[in-house]
């Protein structure tokens, strides 16, 4: 495991953004408009389910395009870098702020300083499957509310799991 990583109570990951170990993460050459940036990622954890994975990411100045195939909640930690959007609009982005780009954006990016974020990344899903998905879980949610069965009338159903005390 990443020794920037430390072990926290309940399978909680505290993470030391500043020491992860990095690994190059190439922009495709035909991507790059200008200057020479560099890339890097490290993959800090993924969800059970492996719809979404945690990682960070750096690169140096340049301009490039961009284009996300998943949706992306992004935290700049540190550095500025400009997106231009489709629209022609261009956007800041520095240390604190926060972002969400959806699955389909494309963009011009033109970093200006040494930029670093941590980010969301999740797989998208046909929205008719994440219906039937999120009915299930509800269905399945609604077998957990039981009775008191020494309840008086004025007892509402209760939420949790019933033990055998």
């Amino acid at each position: 495991m990443n020794s920037s990583i430390t072990d926290a109570p309940k399978s909680i990951l505290r993470i030391d953004t500043d020491f992860t170990e990095m690994e190059p993460d190439p922009i495709p050459a035909e991507w790059i408009l200008a200057g020479e940036p560099q890339a890097r990622v490290s993959k800090l954890v993924t969800s059970r389910d492996w719809s979404s994975t945690v990682v960070v990411w750096d690169c140096t100045p340049g301009w490039f395009k961009w284009h996300y195939s998943k949706d992306e909640t992004a935290h700049f930690l540190s550095g500025e870098a400009f997106m231009i959007d489709e629209a022609g609009e261009e956007h800041r982005f520095g240390a604190g702020d926060i972002a969400f780009f959806p699955a389909g954006t494309a963009c011009t990016w033109r970093v200006t300083e040494h930029i670093r974020k941590v980010a969301v990344i999740r797989e998208t899903m046909w929205r008719p499957l994440g219906f039937v998905l999120k009915m299930s879980k509800k269905i399945l949610r609604g077998e957990q509310w039981q009775v008191k069965s020494n309840a008086n009338p004025n007892d509402r159903p209760t939420r949790g799991m019933v033990t055998d005390s």
